[in-house]
């Protein structure tokens, strides 16, 4: 083998190295950017969220507060629930907007946040199917006693109430999902294997 050839062979392996680490590079680059953009996405779904509700438990509040204090009987005791009610869910809304989580940076830590809001949201739907049995249980139990009036208004209102909630968590849930779907595109380019992961091109 001559010099030249030696030179030549040296720098076609050269060149084939340099082509597949700046693909490697952009590969990265390209995986790195739909991973930012799927969880921007996400929070933008919890965002509008928590701002439905906040709009749901103001709402609530003002017209609670005005009711409670201009009627009677059980619709003075529903509009006292309702306005109870809401400023937790107020507040749950008001800490989710000021106190958000950084958003995760790695494919494991993105699958992470995805599965826990989603589990999250399943089990707040179980509780808003026992909000809704509890005011169920509460108008029943105004029929016996002389507590007809309390009961009937606070049954009412976990009625309303529990129906939104679980209105709103279904919505969220169905929403996140379809999104959470979309993350098998970036999976296709990653490959995994039992010590690492990497990104896969397919020519």
């Amino acid at each position: 083998m001559s010099l030249y050839s030696g030179l030549y062979d040296m720098r076609k392996h050269f060149l084939t190295l340099l082509i597949f680490i700046s693909i490697s590079v952009f590969g990265y680059s390209q995986s790195q950017t739909e991973l930012e953009t799927f969880n921007q996405k996400r929070q933008h779904i919890v965002t509008t969220g928590m701002y439905v509700l906040g709009g749901w438990a103001v709402a609530n509040m003002v017209t609670g507060g005005i009711g409670y204090g201009t009627s009677s009987g059980e619709a003075r005791y529903f509009h006292q629930m309702n306005m109870m009610w809401n400023t937790v869910n107020l507040g749950l809304s008001a800490s989710s907007l000021l106190f958000r989580d950084d958003l995760p940076t790695t494919l494991k830590g993105s699958l992470e946040a995805q599965q826990n809001i989603e589990h999250l949201l399943l089990f707040n739907a179980g509780l808003d199917v026992a909000y809704i049995t509890a005011g169920f249980y509460l108008k029943e139990r105004a029929k016996r006693g002389n507590r007809y009036d309390r009961f009937t208004g606070y049954g009412n209102s976990l009625l309303l109430q529990g129906g939104f909630l679980l209105l709103f968590d279904g919505v969220m849930y169905f929403t996140l999902r379809n999104h959470g779907s979309s993350i098998g595109k970036i999976l296709e380019h990653v490959q995994f294997s039992s010590n690492s992961v990497g990104v896969s091109f397919w020519f």
